[in-house]
C-alpha cells in the first residue's frame, strides 16, 4: 500500500451520482424491495471512465497489495467503506478505489469503526505500515492499529503475496550489495536507478522504497 493522488471526479459521477444515489435510496426504502433492482442501482458505478481514472490513479496496481491488476483477472472497483453497510457512499468518489480480486474478496464487507482500513489517497501510509524481513519472507508489519486492520482485512500477508515480495526484496538487496562491494553491474545499477526515478511507483513499490531507505 502506498500513497497516491486522487484525480478529478470522473464525468459519469459528476453528471449522474446524485440521481443514481436517489434511485438507490428509493429502491432500498421501498416497502416491497426488488433485490434485482437494488443490485442494478448499486452497480451503476461500473463505468469505463471511473475504472480508467482509478487505473491511472493506482498505476494499474491494487490499492492494498500493490500487485498488478487486470492480467489474470479483472480489477475490481473497491468501496473502502462497504456499499452494503454505507449505501449513501456507493457513488462517493472518495470512497472508490482499485483492488485486485483477492484483496477485494478478502476484505468483503469488513469494516472497523475504531480502526478503519487505510486510505491510500488520504493517509500517511508509512506511519501505519512497514515491513519485516526474516525467515518467513517479506511481510507487511503494522505500526498502528489501523495498519493491523489493513493487513488483516485485506490479508496482506497471504503466502503467495509474501513469496512475490520476498523475490523482489532479494533482487533489491543483491543489487545494493553489488554496488556497495564496488561491483556496480549494469543490471543492478539500472534496477536501483529505475526505482529511485519512479519513487516506488511500480509493483510492490512501497517495499522497494522501504528497502532503499532501510539500513539493512
Amino acid at each position: 500500500m502506498r500513497k497516491v493522488t486522487r484525480p478529478a471526479i470522473p464525468e459519469s459521477l459528476l453528471q449522474n451520482a446524485d440521481r443514481w444515489q436517489q434511485e438507490l435510496t428509493d429502491a432500498l426504502e421501498a416497502q416491497e424491495q426488488d433485490h434485482s433492482l437494488i443490485r442494478k442501482c448499486q452497480n451503476r458505478y461500473r463505468q469505463d471512465d471511473i475504472r480508467e481514472a482509478l487505473e491511472e490513479m493506482y498505476g494499474g496496481l491494487c490499492c492494498y497489495c500493490e500487485s498488478k491488476t487486470g492480467i489474470a483477472d479483472f480489477s475490481h472497483i473497491e468501496h473502502r467503506k462497504p456499499k452494503n453497510k454505507y449505501p449513501k457512499l456507493t457513488f462517493d468518489w472518495d470512497n472508490l478505489h482499485l483492488a485486485c480480486p483477492v484483496c477485494n474478496r478478502s476484505k468483503g464487507t469488513k469494516w472497523d469503526d475504531c480502526y478503519p482500513i487505510l486510505d491510500s489517497s488520504q493517509d500517511k501510509i508509512p506511519e501505519h505500515l512497514s515491513y519485516r524481513i526474516g525467515g518467513g519472507g517479506a511481510k507487511r508489519w503494522p505500526e498502528s492499529c489501523r495498519g493491523k486492520t489493513t493487513i488483516d482485512h485485506a490479508k496482506l500477508n497471504r503466502q503467495k503475496l509474501v513469496d512475490a515480495r520476498t523475490e523482489i526484496a532479494h533482487g533489491v538487496l543483491c543489487a545494493r550489495k553489488a554496488i556497495r562491494n564496488g561491483d556496480p553491474s549494469m543490471p543492478a545499477v539500472r534496477f536501483i536507478q529505475t526505482e529511485l526515478e519512479t519513487k516506488g511507483a511500480g509493483e510492490y513499490g512501497s517495499l522497494v522504497s522501504w528497502l532503499l531507505d532501510a539500513n539493512l
